[in-house]
């Protein structure tokens, strides 16, 4: 069996910057890169090197990030246009980006979720999100004011769903009322997608088995019977709690 090759390091204080200023064509086409170095990378070696490099560049902003000054040299007077509406001033910093990109409603919020999405399929990765609950609150947020049809919004879906299988972010996630919004959602289940319905249910019942979401429940319990009893008429669902 050949040996593992692992990938060039790269620059990450660039890859914040294009990140944090590009246009949204070039900074999805980044976002995709990060995503597939990751899931195209082999399980093992190859995979661990890069969700590591991930987390101890903090990536994503879930860690205390340093304020981006003077970035990308601009004839702005100091400001920079953060593709997203407005400017970036030399006392913005990096996770204020990757917030504003979140709630944007562009293509670069896309593909923004999908590299959530990715590095929360991987148990470190759901550690290194777990490491900020601000991020968590502006995810359940910009999934919730997408619309229902939206890429987006499924991706945000599935990084919650993967994300409630952390204990701590159960509580916050309950505590936030996603129980509520979810069974509103699943009143009206034909007309979500498949993998919508699928990880609203699965997060849902990982929430559940929580006593604190089952007390949650209980404040609406005829509603989420209803919903739940729907539900199993559907035929084209697989059900897991994880």
């Amino acid at each position: 069996m050949p040996p593992v090759v692992l990938y060039p390091a790269l620059d990450y204080s660039l890859v914040k910057e294009d990140i944090t200023y590009a246009d949204d064509r070039p900074r999805c086409l980044l976002l995709q890169a990060l995503r597939w170095r990751l899931t195209k990378s082999v399980p093992g070696e190859q995979r661990d090197d890069v969700i590591v490099s991930y987390i101890s560049n903090d990536l994503l902003a879930c860690r205390l990030s340093p304020v981006i000054k003077g970035v990308g040299g601009g004839s702005n007077g100091g400001a920079h246009t953060n593709g997203v509406g407005g400017t970036e001033s030399d006392s913005g910093t990096y996770k204020e980006a990757v917030f504003r990109i979140l709630k944007s409603r562009t293509l670069s919020a896309q593909y923004l979720a999908r590299l959530f999405n990715g590095i929360a399929s991987i148990k470190d990765g759901r550690s290194y999100l777990s490491e900020s609950i601000e991020l968590l609150n502006e995810m359940q947020l910009a999934m919730q004011s997408e619309d229902r049809d939206s890429l987006t919004r499924e991706m945000l879906l599935g990084s919650l769903q993967k994300l409630s299988l952390k204990r701590s972010l159960q509580t916050l996630m309950i505590k936030n009322g996603l129980i509520e919004w979810l069974v509103a959602e699943l009143q009206e289940s034909d007309s979500l997608s498949d993998y919508s319905l699928e990880y609203s249910v699965a997060l849902i019942m990982n929430l559940c088995l929580r006593t604190r979401g089952k007390l949650r429940c209980s404040g609406f319990a005829n509603k989420i019977l209803s919903v739940l009893s729907d539900l199993l008429g559907t035929t084209t669902m697989t059900f897991d709690p994880t």
